[in-house]
């Protein structure tokens, strides 16, 4: 079975794309080191105490813009005694869970609610939303940070990729397998094979942009 240059870049960038996927997902799912919440790093652990939470910001996601992803929902969260806010992603159910509101909105928490996860960047048009939101909220000296939130979902999104990791190296051993079990030396076999491979690639590269906007 001879294997043309362009068929192994594919192979390569494949195999590449699998490694980089498994490396970060097992990384991601070892973390255990978690950063103050007055000095929070970017893809670092931090955990705190929440006293109050409000709904804050919402996001509509898009896959390229067109496909329908879900809302993420930001609550702005503090704790009693500390001079420190944080933006947190939760569900709704977690905030009618853990805070008496009345409007749904805002509130304090109703019993003792601890917030570990991920510290994640906004993208940039989340950031210039947010920018223009704290020129609304100067007149009650609250900050709203820019940059950085906590996902304390962040499990899911490595798990994912752990699984995607495994559907992209069952699309690059299956071919192999299928080709040399039935016909090492049949070019329609081969281009078959290349062919399922160009759709699982593109699988995977949907997969992770999914899971980019987790």
């Amino acid at each position: 079975m001879k294997i043309k240059l362009t068929q192994l870049i594919l192979i390569l960038i494949f195999l590449g794309l699998t490694i980089y996927n498994i490396i970060a997902a097992i990384s991601g799912l070892a973390k255990s080191e978690t950063c103050s919440p007055d000095n929070p790093e970017n893809s670092a652990l931090c955990e705190f105490e929440v006293d109050y939470a409000q709904k804050i910001y919402w996001i509509n996601k898009k896959l390229y813009g067109l496909i329908p992803a879900g809302t993420d929902h930001y609550y702005l969260v503090s704790s009693k005694g500390t001079p420190w806010t944080m933006m947190v992603k939760a569900k709704d159910e977690w905030f009618a869970e853990n805070f008496d509101s009345s409007d749904g909105k805002g509130g304090k928490a109703n019993k003792r609610v601890v917030v570990c996860g991920e510290v994640r960047e906004f993208s940039d048009s989340s950031k210039n939303k947010i920018a223009e939101m704290n020129g609304k909220l100067s007149h009650i000296d609250v900050r709203l940070d820019t940059d950085n939130y906590v996902d304390p979902d962040y499990r899911t999104r490595y798990v994912l990729k752990l699984v995607t990791s495994v559907m992209e190296l069952i699309g690059l051993v299956a071919p192999f397998i299928i080709v040399i079990r039935f016909d090492k030396t049949s070019q329609k076999a081969i281009k078959l094979m290349m062919l399922y491979m160009l759709i699982a690639v593109l699988a995977a590269i949907v997969l992770n942009t999914y899971i980019g906007k987790l």
